[in-house]
């Protein structure tokens, strides 16, 4: 907020920049929604691999990847997969690995299992390789399954934009702020997109304006508020320095003879 009208019986601050706060906030949430929404119908998949032997020593295999609402077959010719692999990628957050199907052409990720450890992973690579190196057994199927994993990634950023986009319509942010002295009222207007509501407050129920300071990852966070006799405090919306925060709190404070 800022002051946009000082007089020895009026002072009125207004909020700067509510409407694109709020399309920062709606921008969000479209963001969000589209993230979680996409993630949770294209990214999420279990993964099966099945091989079979029919009358020679060689395997027949296709690596099924079944989403949401997609469903993806990749034949793998007899005597095309030549064992699997462990890929180890190295990262902030630690390491990850990832099987890696190796054919007589190419490799092929064998997705799935975000939440999976090494050692599963590593059981599944181990059974894949025992069937390739058996001939004497038939069949083989083994899954890869980050359903569960994508799917709560991508509701919880769902349900973040929700929040965002409801508040971009809903959210009553504090627009107007007068000190009257004629009528000895303090007036709140108070609206979102829809609609909008004055909140009337005794200016001799206010004790005083304060600034207090937060740190918060190295940086400090300056709020200024209204401290009433009779009711919670109040923190008016003020965004910038540290000097703003206290020069609008000594001009409320000097407005209703509370000042130093």
């Amino acid at each position: 907020m800022r002051i946009i009208e000082k007089t020895s019986t009026i002072l009125k601050l207004q909020e700067e920049n509510t409407l694109g706060k709020r399309f920062v906030m709606g921008g969000l949430g479209i963001g969000c929604l589209w993230v979680g929404i996409g993630v949770s119908f294209d990214a999420s998949a279990i993964s099966t691999l099945t091989c079979e032997r029919i009358k020679q020593p060689q395997a027949t295999c296709k690596l099924i990847t079944s989403r949401l609402f997609t469903k993806s077959v990749k034949p793998l010719p007899s005597g095309h997969l030549q064992n699997a692999q462990m890929d180890t990628t190295r990262g902030e957050d630690g390491d990850e690995h990832q099987i890696i199907l190796i054919t007589n052409q190419d490799r092929i990720p064998f997705p799935g299992a975000h939440l999976s450890t090494y050692m599963q992973k590593r059981k599944t690579l181990n059974r894949i390789n025992a069937f390739l190196q058996n001939p004497d057994q038939v069949s083989l199927k083994v899954q890869q399954d980050d359903r569960w994993f994508v799917i709560s990634f991508g509701v919880s950023f769902t349900l973040f934009g929700s929040y965002f986009v409801y508040s971009f319509f809903a959210a009553k942010i504090l627009n107007i702020c007068v000190f009257d002295k004629h009528s000895g009222q303090l007036y709140l207007k108070k609206g979102n997109i829809l609609n909008s509501e004055i909140i009337k407050y005794p200016l001799h129920e206010i004790i005083e304006a304060t600034v207090s300071e937060e740190k918060s990852d190295g940086d400090v966070i300056y709020t200024t508020q209204l401290r009433f006799i009779s009711d919670k405090p109040l923190p008016l919306e003020i965004s910038g320095s540290r000097t703003k925060h206290y020069r609008i709190a000594q001009s409320i404070n000097q407005f209703i003879k509370l000042g130093t």
